[in-house]
């Protein structure tokens, strides 16, 4: 089997490969220190280069427009942007590469009344190892002890759950190489925390909020609590009527503090998305001839004895495995958690740190060749997918009687009609029909504000064009903006015209067309954090993926200025806007609201708590990062610390830390030179 990223290029019709040129093992680089006291050079080190792979293919079809069909899904398959995981023969082992140069094509032969034609395409590979597909992973909890079949030492990825505060982590391999995060404590000191939490309000309920009203100029409050709730997967509130108004108009909700915080830290999580698929993946209800699982999207996941964050693991889930809920009280979730059994072991699991809602239906359409699936019912129209022969489609209805509409993994286009039959029934993976809504307008806004409802910072997330999905964050001090990212230039608005009727009763009339998206802030999923320490204000916004990785961030440099607001922090407003009479953004939601009073000072003889009870520590060795929470923690890694690979063979991880373990595990995929 060849399959480069999604493409199985062997189910592509006619195709074949004549050539793969590959070499046994990747090159090499070494290094030497050059001696005047002896003769030569003495050996410092060595380490492997990229590795280039070319492959020469041929296509014979007995047709013109298969042979263009398949010239055209070869194309696509290699037109991206970032390395693919590439399988060469074995279906459970691949390499990442990513095409050096374009996919070179002859000219094609036409003989007999078939076509044929040969290509090429050079692929570089600057992790030069492959890697078995299934990640094994192995569990403990001071101690894990793992064990690495492949040919080569790998990166992994560890992940700690402490059960107290705690000012220090470390792992450490069995060849003494150690990961420190923190500080050691002394005995003889007091040990303090950083921050302090003064609330963490994770938007399950509405009890701790009352009406909002502060809002900037060209808004208007309709509504407050009583027209907010908590949305169907119970993990996030919702505006559910924003009332009336010419311009932007919606309710706002409060979360009061006690007492006022001088110093503080604070952070706003949202969804804010005008094509509803977040919504639909995480909430949406199925009907009766569906059936739901969750896919767990993350590395891992932790499956819970209690429904809380800081419960103890029971048991750590891998990515790729398929979960099935069970309902308590008759609701599939509670609180944006669901019950589930993995592996004998019962307990609940969080959506948002790693699950996407999965729904099956059953289909009896299948390709009977090689199709194109296109964004429109022509052969002019963009090339979504090659559905490869054989494949079950969800199929949605026909258009004419010779172009079908179907849904192919997530996307949704149309195939000829003559490439369907029916026959016996199967089960897929699909997503409902997701329309478009690039004419959707939303604001979503949290400000803090003193108790004189002075302004002393806001985070906006809008989407202010009536023709584009274009969403930018904003963050302000006070009323002046330090962070904006619209970085994007917007083209003219196309439309089209269509008459009716004739002479002195002619009608014309014009049809604006949505244009798509634009910017690198659509299908938000993320938070905002602002910070105050006396003079300094530091600000950051992130993006994460439906696996909880970071895609985009922006922190700016701190900043000082002495027309900055000086009042202390008395309570949050959050404001769901909702532009004249236009179709409001179809999720926008506050998911949780973290407020952390800082400590004026941190004396030298104190011991300082950098993690607290319940936090989860990632510690991804292949990329150098430490995440604590599914967030980047970067600042507390000792100088001296050394991000090890998994040697092989049988080996231990050992983890200390002043807190207790709740539970450890390590999650790796094998390497091989082939």
């Amino acid at each position: 089997m060849y399959k480069f990223g999604d493409i199985v290029l062997d189910d592509l019709e006619g195709f074949g490969i004549k050539e793969i040129d590959i070499p046994l093992l990747p090159p090499s680089e070494s290094d030497s220190i050059e001696t005047w006291s002896d003769n030569g050079d003495i050996f410092s080190g060595s380490r492997k280069k990229k590795r280039q792979i070319s492959i020469k293919f041929c296509v014979e079809c007995d047709d013109k427009d298969t042979y263009d069909t398949t010239v055209d899904a070869i194309a696509d398959a290699f037109d991206v942007d970032t390395p693919q995981a590439f399988y060469i023969e074995d279906e459970e082992k691949f390499i990442y590469c990513i095409p050096e140069d374009e996919v070179e094509f002859g000219d094609v032969v036409i003989r007999d009344n078939k076509c044929y034609g040969e290509g090429s395409v050079s692929l570089v590979a600057y992790d030069p190892y492959f890697y078995i597909e299934e990640a094994k992973i192995f569990e403990g909890d001071k101690k894990i002890t793992y064990t690495n079949e492949g040919k080569k030492p790998c990166p992994c990825i560890i992940n700690v759950n402490l059960e107290q505060d705690a000012c220090y982590l470390q792992v450490s391999d069995s060849n003494g190489n150690a990961i420190l995060l923190g500080t050691y404590p002394s005995l003889a000191n007091k040990s303090v925390n950083e921050k302090e939490n003064q609330i963490d309000e994770v938007c399950e309920t509405k009890t701790n909020f009352s009406n909002g009203s502060f809002v900037d100029a060209n808004r208007v409050v309709t509504g407050g609590v009583d027209v907010c709730a908590v949305n169907e997967g119970g993990w996030a509130i919702v505006a559910n009527d924003y009332g009336s108004g010419d311009k932007w108009h919606g309710p706002s909700i409060r979360r009061n503090l006690i007492p006022d915080i001088i110093d503080f830290e604070v952070q706003g999580y949202f969804y804010f998305d005008s094509t509803g698929k977040l919504k639909y993946n995480e909430n949406a209800s199925t009907n009766t001839t569906t059936t739901t699982k969750y896919k767990v999207t993350a590395t891992s996941i932790a499956l819970k004895e209690k429904r809380l964050s800081s419960s103890k693991t029971i048991k750590t889930i891998k990515k790729g495995v398929y979960l099935t809920p069970v309902k308590v009280d008759g609701k599939e979730t509670t609180n944006g958690w669901i019950k589930t059994t993995y592996d004998s072991k019962t307990g609940w699991a969080k959506i948002s740190k790693g699950l996407k809602k999965i729904t099956t239906k059953t289909s009896n359409y299948y390709t009977n060749h090689t199709a194109s699936l296109r964004s429109g019912a022509s052969k002019k129209t963009k090339l979504l997918a090659t559905i490869p022969n054989g494949t079950a489609v969800n199929y949605l209805n026909s258009t004419s009687g010779k172009w079908s509409k179907v849904t192919y993994n997530g996307k949704t286009g149309y195939v000829w009609s003559e490439y369907l039959t029916k026959g016996s029934d199967t089960t897929i993976e699909t997503d409902e029909d997701i329309v478009v809504a690039e004419n959707q307008l939303g604001l979503l806004e949290m400000y803090g504000c003193d108790v004189n409802g002075v302004k002393l910072f806001k985070f906006m997330l809008c989407d202010d064009q009536k023709y584009f999905e274009s969403n930018y964050p904003v963050v302000q001090i006070g009323n002046k903006t330090v962070l904006e990212d619209k970085d994007f230039k917007l083209p003219e608005v196309k439309f089209t015209t269509t008459t009716e009727g004739s002479g002195d009763k002619l009608t014309i009339k014009k049809h604006y067309l949505n244009m798509g998206q634009y910017g690198d802030w659509n299908e938000f999923k993320g938070h905002f954090t602002i910070k105050r320490e006396g003079t300094k204000w530091s600000v950051e916004v992130v993006k994460y993926n439906s696996a909880g990785e970071i895609v985009k961030t922006i922190k700016p440099e701190d900043i000082r200025d002495s027309d900055f607001p000086t009042g202390n922090l008395n309570h949050i407003d959050v404001f769901f806007g909702q532009y004249g009479e236009e179709k409001a953004v179809d999720t926008m939601t506050l998911n949780r609201i973290v407020v952390n009073k800082l400590n004026d000072t941190i004396q030298e003889d104190t011991n300082l708590y950098i993690f607290k009870a319940g936090d989860e520590i990632s510690i991804d060795t292949l990329n150098q990062k430490v995440y604590k929470n599914g967030e980047l923690f970067m600042d507390y890694i000792d100088y001296g610390s050394y991000f090890f690979n998994l040697e092989q063979g049988e080996n231990a991880i050992t983890i200390n830390s002043d807190s207790p373990i709740s539970s450890s595990s390590v999650i790796f995929n094998e390497r091989f030179n082939r």
